[in-house]
């Protein structure tokens, strides 16, 4: 090492390295007028003390806990900061339209299948949008291997949300109906916002029954405006049965409704016992709305009113 320097690079060094409790002038002093082959025995024995004293405390420092530890915060830190940069690339390559409207879905597949594509030395530019578009526009049978959806602009995702919405608001009202429950602005926000991307009726009918979502039941004038727009619905679906079946499908049809609805009565063979707290049975529901009722409304009706008045309005008694 001493015969790669010179002498006044070796005379440096040493005075701004002085050992012990020598200070830079001492050891200025001292070497002054020394032979070269004596500089060149102490600069090798200093700069042996050196690095030993640097070994020694870098073994320090590699056992002290504290900076074990920041060491290893550091680390994660920059791992952290190498995800958080990996995802910052996938979502911009996610979300680029590549053949003319189509979105690359975030899945596993679809990551597997672009990191085998890119060739980090042809490649320089990285993963980006640009060397997404290129890839796919020179492997059109790509898009066959992978996971896609159609892009929808901001005015296609505001129609179809709204036609979700309607479809939801649809099936609310249908299931309100049939259950006696309260349609309005509040029930239809809750639903709403249980179910963003919609949902068919025997789902909402479960979160009502198990109390995910809480609905008031209707009102008495409420519920005849339901009643009457099933008995509405009714007539509707057998005008059109009687435009598109024959006689006998029809009949066979109304057999199997009638002897569905009239079940109700006779499942149980003995009769109740009357209940003090059966209501009046209302005017409103005649031997024609109780036939064209559903079998929820029946066995509701049943409940409320009782056996024998139900009964009783269908034999045109009172």
């Amino acid at each position: 090492m001493a015969t790669q320097i010179g002498w006044q690079e070796m005379y440096d060094w040493l005075v701004s390295h002085p050992s012990g409790d020598a200070t830079p002038a001492s050891i200025r002093n001292y070497l002054m007028g020394q032979s070269w082959e004596f500089l060149n025995s102490y600069y090798q024995k200093r700069t042996a003390e050196v690095r030993a004293d640097l070994a020694v405390a870098r073994r320090k420092l590699d056992s002290d806990p504290e900076t074990v530890k920041a060491r290893q915060d550091a680390a994660a830190a920059i791992a952290e900061r190498d995800r958080a940069y990996q995802e910052l690339g996938w979502s911009r390559l996610f979300s680029t339209v590549v053949n003319g409207g189509y979105l690359i879905t975030d899945c596993c597949a679809n990551r597997i299948e672009l990191a085998g594509l890119f060739d980090p030395i042809k490649d320089t530019g990285g993963m980006s949008p640009q060397w997404l578009q290129k890839i796919m526009s020179e492997q059109p049978a790509l898009m066959r291997r992978m996971v896609w959806t159609k892009y929808e602009t901001p005015q296609e995702q505001s129609q179809r949300s709204q036609q979700t919405d309607e479809a939801t608001k649809q099936v609310l009202l249908d299931t309100c109906r049939r259950l006696n429950l309260n349609y309005s602005d509040g029930s239809v926000a809750l639903v709403l916002q249980a179910f963003p991307d919609g949902v068919d009726a025997f789902t909402l009918e479960q979160a009502i029954s198990s109390g995910q979502i809480h609905i008031q039941n209707a009102a008495w004038d409420e519920v005849e405006q339901h009643t009457k727009d099933l008995i509405r619905e009714h007539n509707r679906k057998w005008a059109a049965l009687g435009r598109t079946k024959t006689i006998s499908e029809i009949k066979s049809l109304s057999a199997q409704e009638r002897e569905e609805r009239e079940s109700i009565f006779t499942r149980v063979s003995a009769r109740p016992a009357p209940v003090a707290h059966v209501e009046p049975l209302p005017p409103a529901l005649t031997a024609d709305v109780l036939k064209a009722a559903s079998t929820e409304k029946l066995r509701l009706w049943i409940t409320r009113y009782g056996r024998e008045s139900m009964n009783a309005r269908l034999e045109n008694r009172f």
